[in-house]
């Protein structure tokens, strides 16, 4: 009996996330009015130096209320004039920060906890999904990694200062055996490691809360 193939429709194929294509983006600049914006994909190196420069501000008011803000500063400017593709307008430091938010996105979709292995699927710039599936840490190692991922300073009136690192999540994200699907070459790049496993740290902990009875965490 002879078998029919079917021809694989547009609906087989799925977007892939690709760290080597130009980004292009169309918004309202106040150099340009509504125009192009095209950048290259920012490297981890140049991802890291932005956290760094970026500054996560907490305000104690007491009774258990906090305001948290960013300091975003010129980090995202400094990562546009990184990459920005010739004949990209000039941006403001503002509009710099809409832009790679965008880019940035890291979104939980969903979070499994198995025995070993712990699958992660994200939706990331231009809603693409991507799954990383990683060998769950030890206690030890997400300690130590929790540990180096945020640095707190305190400052006058009752207001800390956390810059969050992102080389200690990269690193560990490459111990645990990772598998990925979404990735043109595999490619994966650090904010995204960040963003599982900061995500997998706090399923880890509720998971934890829950088996010793707690209710509020």
């Amino acid at each position: 009996m002879e078998t029919t193939l079917e021809a694989p429709t547009a609906a087989d194929y799925k977007p892939q996330f690709d760290t080597t294509a130009e980004i292009v983006r169309v918004m309202r600049t106040a150099s340009a009015g509504k125009t192009e914006v095209i950048v290259r994909w920012p490297s981890d190196e140049l991802w890291s130096k932005r956290s760094m420069e970026r500054k996560h501000l907490t305000k104690v008011l007491g009774r258990g209320q906090q305001i948290p803000e960013v300091e975003e500063g010129d980090s995202d400017l400094n990562l546009y004039n990184a990459t920005r593709v010739d004949g990209s307008p000039d941006l403001t430091a503002a509009e710099a920060t809409m832009f790679f938010n965008q880019l940035a996105r890291a979104s939980v979709r969903s979070l499994d906890l198995g025995s070993d292995d712990a699958v992660v699927k994200l939706s990331v710039m231009n809603g693409i999904e991507v799954t990383h599936t990683l060998r769950i840490p030890s206690a030890q190692q997400a300690k130590d990694t929790a540990k180096a991922m945020d640095r707190f300073v305190g400052h006058p009136h009752s207001t800390f200062v956390n810059t969050l690192k992102l080389e200690p999540a990269a690193h560990l994200w490459a111990q645990l055996s990772p598998r990925v699907e979404g990735y043109l070459h595999n490619s994966v790049p650090i904010i995204h490691k960040d963003a599982v496993i900061r995500e997998l740290f706090m399923a880890l902990e509720r998971e934890a809360a829950e088996g010793a009875g707690e209710t509020d965490f």
